[in-house]
């Protein structure tokens, strides 16, 4: 190996500055590293004889015959038309191996190569990608970005890099990709998606509008096409017109376009073995839409043979389906999926039927319920309400949470004792020379500080006015991880949410379960439950607390924080003082806060504002009025989630405006209040006048620009909170969807939390046992799924323990899982709410607001002869005989009313 591709490594790494040619240099030093190395990125092995992609085999292959079986080897080639430097001839000299035979057989089709897929070659072969796209995003020429773009999205698809398909796919939106161009083969992005049977990419490319090739929906077309790529004609037309210009600063991302033999022998592999789907759908139902249109909704029994690539919906008069059947085929999925057919006659029977197409075709169809089915007029409250009874999903999560403790107790009974059990050391990596020397030398430091940087886990207890803090004036906490350079993913944070929900019992019980895993897991699962049982126990706290919208940084120290908050209500007597703290008042933390050596904890939280954090935690758990209430979703773009503006008076729910004190909305209601989705005519019914008039008072409490949000989208369900609360919901355009920074949100008085967080948020409001229920079931069946794949690691050579064993235990655990998604997903609003405001391709309900000036409830214009009185200020005294004109106030009947409050009769 000579010393270029000994340093060609050092390359992969872009810096964060340069010009713009240094930065077109180590991109093609990594196109070198790549082809000396014979790293193939389409996910060949090092073994295969046909490799397309490979520069040097380009240049020096397919010497006149058109068989990619029998090409000509390597060794024998004559060089009379490659031009070559010397560089290059010596490398080429390097690099020329003898290959056996480049034909698979059928155990290589069903058994791709481990070679590729394994996870050392996935880690560097991601390296090059990412510095291919860093190199892409600085090109300046719009056709030459969009053309490499499309090459990396055929490489990642074909290396089942699915986190590098969504980056490119988000990031490169200027210019936009076309997802439905054809490659030189003739199909598309999705096609080959579904022909490989990667359904994460499928499902991704479906959700953006992708389409399949029309010429390419039977398995006949596929079989064709594919028998076609197979023979290599046009792989090798293209491959050779490359051979006659060879270009030494080509990427490799730009040969992507053509698929390996591996690739299209998995394929057809594919479509032959695959079937139409049987039994996939368990019940399929009607829903009345709209006065012409119904909207179907299934549910699956089993999993699809291949992925689902569309549905089709027939309907006609006669039950039999053998005259006048008319049929629409939906091939824009959506998740759940809900077709919507339309134009249908009003006051007719219809019989409704759907089925399901995958690779082979579509499969048998199944009836709809209720059949026949009539269109009468809107749906009812009933059909508009969402969710089920809270009290009933309570009951099931009982049941649930109670066979997970079983399982859980069953396999730590017949777990064997460690005194005789292979522990996990060593069946793992041998450590290295560095791991021991850590060991050897950890125990001779000194105590882990905060000054050190690490990630952290707070606790900010108040009281009235002081705060909870040690001796020497720090923040209580616990080490989670000492060496901790990246930031605490939105995963992780919301399991943390939850274990801060548990008692000390249920997290003793999860500590058992992860700590066969500790030294193999990866996240920050058991520091996190080891810190949380330490701050309870140092304390003498069951309960420590919300936690803190988002976690805190120190970029300059390196320091983590996960903070978590309570506020005691109590007497100085009722709560008994650990040793080591003591109450300091919030005025004098502030004062301290200024003083250098103070600790980087209690700065943090300083300079978050202390008054803003223990406000949080007071107003995090308010209820809303018992009525009907109108709001609004606004959503906001973060680093690695997705942010909904709300108040700083109700952080764990949508901003509101009351309408009225009855919660129920009747069929008549919902009608009027869609008619300002069509447009007001003649008289506005008084429903539909509270909500226009109760939108303008949200917009003010928003503080909305003029132009913001004219007509936004109804929501289309009645969202019910709990017995005696319910909420209609608006929301805007996806293409208002833009990215808000902390500061501006909270400039307004409003705050930027997470979806789920707030979602968590609501649940520990409203409904306490449920979600406490919810908390203990998903973390105990997390932490025994951990702990039953570490078991299945170990050598199975005790009788306490079979493989057997392991198995039954793994399958019910899968169907408590299961049983605990149902459950979970049928009472949860907001994913419904996020879904449809930000799925563009399925029928939206605009909401046409009426200006205020044209709403006859709204006060009428001020005469301008007349002259209200001047409002002194509140500190000083009201001159006898001058009127008060009091704020605007929303009545429960809807209506704005002002009343002038005299101070003296006798004026």
């Amino acid at each position: 190996m000579n010393m270029e591709h000994a340093k060609s490594p050092s390359t992969l790494s872009l810096g964060s500055s340069g010009a713009f040619q240094k930065l077109k240099d180590r991109a093609r030093s990594v196109d070198r590293f790549l082809s000396e190395s014979r790293l193939n990125i389409l996910g060949q092995s090092r073994a295969a004889t046909t490799d397309l992609t490979h520069p040097i085999a380009t240049s020096r292959s397919f010497q006149g015959t058109n068989d990619p079986k029998h090409l000509s080897d390597p060794q024998g080639e004559s060089k009379e038309n490659v031009p070559a430097t010397k560089s290059q001839h010596s490398s080429r000299q390097s690099a020329r191996k003898p290959r056996r035979d480049g034909s698979l057989s059928s155990a290589d089709v069903q058994k791709s190569s481990a070679r590729w897929r394994s996870p050392s070659i996935s880690r560097s072969v991601q390296r090059n990608f990412q510095s291919l796209i860093s190199f892409l995003f600085e090109r300046k020429h719009d056709a030459r970005k969009r053309a490499l773009a499309e090459q990396l999205l055929w490489t990642a698809l074909r290396r089942q890099e699915t986190a590098l398909f969504g980056d490119i796919l988000n990031q490169l939106q200027d210019p936009p990709l076309d997802l439905n161009r054809c490659n030189q083969f003739g199909w598309r992005l999705v096609d080959e998606a579904v022909m490989l049977n990667y359904p994460a990419i499928a499902h991704d490319l479906f959700q953006r509008g992708a389409q399949e090739t029309p010429s390419l929906l039977n398995k006949n077309t596929r079989m064709e096409a594919l028998t076609r790529a197979l023979r290599g004609l046009d792989a090798i037309q293209a491959v050779s017109q490359l051979r006659t210009n060879p270009n030494p600063r080509l990427l490799v991302a730009e040969l992507a376009a053509i698929p390996s033999i591996n690739i299209l022998q998995q394929m057809i592999h594919n479509v032959e073995k695959t079937r139409p789907p049987r039994n996939y759908l368990d019940k399929v139902t009607i829903e009345a839409w709209d006065e012409d249109a119904v909207a179907v909704t299934c549910l699956t029994r089993t999993e699809s043979p291949g992925i689902v690539s569309g549905f089709k919906v027939e309907w006609c008069l006669d039950g039999t389906f053998t005259n006048n059947v008319a049929s629409q085929t939906f091939r824009d999925l959506m998740d759940p999926p809900r077709l919507i057919v339309a134009d249908l006659a009003k006051d007719q029977p219809y019989y409704f039927r759907l089925s399901v197409a995958n690779l082979a075709g579509f499969g048998s169809p199944v009836l709809a319920h209720p059949s026949p089915s009539t269109i009468t007029s809107w749906r009812d409250l009933s059909d508009t309400t969402k969710g089920s009874s809270y009290d009933e999903a309570l009951l099931i999560l009982q049941e649930i949470v109670d066979g997970t403790l079983q399982l859980q107790h069953k396999v730590q009974r017949q777990t064997p004792s460690t005194d005789h059990e292979p522990s996990l050391r060593s069946v793992s990596r041998r450590p290295s020379i560095k791991d021991s020397l850590k060991a050897i030398i950890k125990p001779l430091n000194r105590t882990h500080s905060t000054f050190d940087g690490g990630l952290f886990l707070s606790c900010l207890v108040i009281k009235d006015d002081f705060l909870l803090l040690c001796d020497n004036l720090s923040l209580p906490n616990q080490l989670v991880q000492s060496q901790f350079l990246g930031t605490v993913t939105s995963k992780e944070y919301a399991r943390l949410h939850k274990l801060s929900c548990l008692s000390p019992d249920f997290l003793v019980t999860i500590r058992n379960l992860l700590s066969s895993s500790k030294e193999t897991s990866c996240d920050l699962c058991y520091p996190t439950v080891q810190a949380l049982i330490s701050l309870q126990s140092w304390l003498c706290l069951t309960d420590l607390g919300l936690l803190y919208i988002h976690p805190l940084y120190d970029h300059d120290n390196n320091i983590s924080m996960m903070l978590l908050i309570r506020t005691l209500n109590v007497q100085a007597e009722d709560y008994a003082l650990p040793s080591g703290l003591r109450w300091v008042h919030i005025k004098e933390v502030e004062a301290l806060s200024l003083n250098e050596g103070l600790d980087p904890l209690l700065v943090m939280v300083s300079s978050t504002g202390i008054q803003e954090v223990a406000t949080f935690a007071r107003s995090a758990r308010k209820k809303m009025a018992s009525g009907l209430h109108l709001s609004f979703l606004e959503l906001h773009c973060t680093v690695d989630n997705v942010a909904v503006q709300t108040t700083k008076g109700r952080p764990g729910m949508l901003p509101t405006v009351k309408l009225r004190d009855n919660p129920h909305v009747t069929k008549d209601e919902w009608g009027s209040v869609l008619q300002l989705s069509t447009g007001p005519k003649g008289k506005i019914p008084l429903m539909a006048e509270q909500v226009n008039t109760a939108w303008h008072s949200l917009r003010r409490i928003l503080s909305m620009r003029p132009h913001d949000h004219e007509n936004p989208y109804l929501f289309e369900e009645v969202v019910r909170i709990d017995d005696q609360t319910a909420i209609l919901i608006l929301y805007g355009d996806q293409a208002e969807l833009r990215s808000c920074s902390i500061s501006e949100v909270q400039h307004k008085g409003l705050l930027k939390v997470a979806v789920q967080q707030m979602e968590y948020l609501f649940f520990q409001t409203y409904h306490i046992p449920l979600w406490l229920a919810y908390c203990q079931a998903s973390l105990v069946q997390e932490s025994l799924a951990v702990h039953l794949l570490s078991r299945q690691r170990q050598v199975y050579n005790e009788a306490a323990v079979s493989s057997t064993n392991l198995k039954q235990y793994q399958q019910q655990l899968h169907q408590l899982q299961t049983s605990l998604d149902e459950v979970w997903n049928g009472i949860r609003w907001m994913p419904s709410v996020v879904r449809q405001s930000t799925n563009r391709h399925r029928p939206r309900r605009h909401f046409h607001i009426l200006e205020p000036h044209h709403s006859p409830l709204s006060p009428p214009p001020r005469p301008p002869f007349l002259k209200l009185p001047n409002i002194p200020p509140d500190n000083e005294p009201v001159q006898k005989g001058a009127g008060q004109l009091q704020p605007e106030r929303l009545c429960p009947s809807g209506f704005v009313a002002r009343q002038v409050r005299r101070l003296d009769a006798n004026a």
